[in-house]
């Protein structure tokens, strides 16, 4: 299986990729964000690598993240939310605590239009009463920066991925 960076490089440029990533610190920042925009700039590349890689290079493309572990917890909530396709939207009656605080963030990000269409014709809660949870349930578990940034990710994720 190749790496991420030989799925997106010419074998020459990905030798200097690595001659330059092992040798000097200062660049390795660069580096992934020259990797996350080629990722974001070339999205019809079907790209076979570990999802956790890509989804974490293209969290750490957003400007507002206070730090690389905040994109990583958001990629890692992304990733192990995705893999659980089943009852994808949040469940008042079902959820808790940070799964349902998890399923409001990727439903405001990813479907929107759901959470809409189930407070309009369904009586359930508006998406803002979703996103006001979640970002509750994030600060008190301790993640206060995904609960700050919640909105910035949720049109983030929705702008990079849907």
């Amino acid at each position: 299986m190749k790496s991420l960076i030989e799925e997106l490089y010419t074998p020459q440029e990905c030798r200097i990729i690595q001659e330059f990533f092992s040798e000097e610190d200062e660049i390795k920042e660069t580096i992934v964000q020259a990797i996350g925009s080629k990722l974001i700039i070339e999205k019809d590349k079907i790209l076979t690598s570990k999802p956790i890689d890509i989804l974490y290079i293209i969290c750490l493309q957003a400007k507002f993240a206070d730090s690389e572990e905040e994109c990583n917890r958001v990629a890692l909530t992304v990733c192990q939310h995705f893999n659980k396709p089943q009852k994808i939207l949040p469940m008042i009656s079902e959820d808790f605590g940070l799964v349902f605080a998890t399923k409001a963030f990727i439903a405001l990000s990813f479907h929107p239009q759901a959470l809409e269409h189930r407070w309009k014709y369904k009586g359930a809660p508006t998406p803002a009463y979703y996103r006001k949870i979640s970002k509750a349930t994030f600060e008190m578990h301790g993640q206060k920066d995904v609960a700050d940034h919640h909105e910035q990710w949720e049109m983030f994720l929705g702008e990079m991925f849907v």
